[in-house]
């Protein structure tokens, strides 16, 4: 037995967590844990390798996202930008 969704099942399981607002809080908090907004080198090559890591999977979760509600994708961005103000 395979856990694996197709896409169309995947896009609606993301876009139900995508439109409650602790879904959008855990979405956000996924996306900011990964780091995938975040650049930079910090200079050992096993730190930058685990941080390329947690960043493409956090690309992998945006991209599931902004395919299935690009609305609620932006609505995170809003609250991030609100919380860095």
């Amino acid at each position: 037995m395979s856990l694996l969704l197709d896409d169309d099942k995947l896009k609606l399981v993301v876009n139900n967590v995508a439109v409650t607002a602790d879904g959008l809080k855990l979405l956000g908090h996924l996306l900011e844990s990964s780091r995938v907004f975040t650049k930079g080198i910090k200079g050992d090559p096993n730190i930058d390798a685990y941080n390329r890591g947690r960043a493409d999977f956090g690309l992998e979760i945006r991209e599931l996202i902004i395919r299935s509600n690009i609305e609620q994708y932006c609505k995170i961005l809003k609250e991030a930008n609100k919380e860095n103000e």
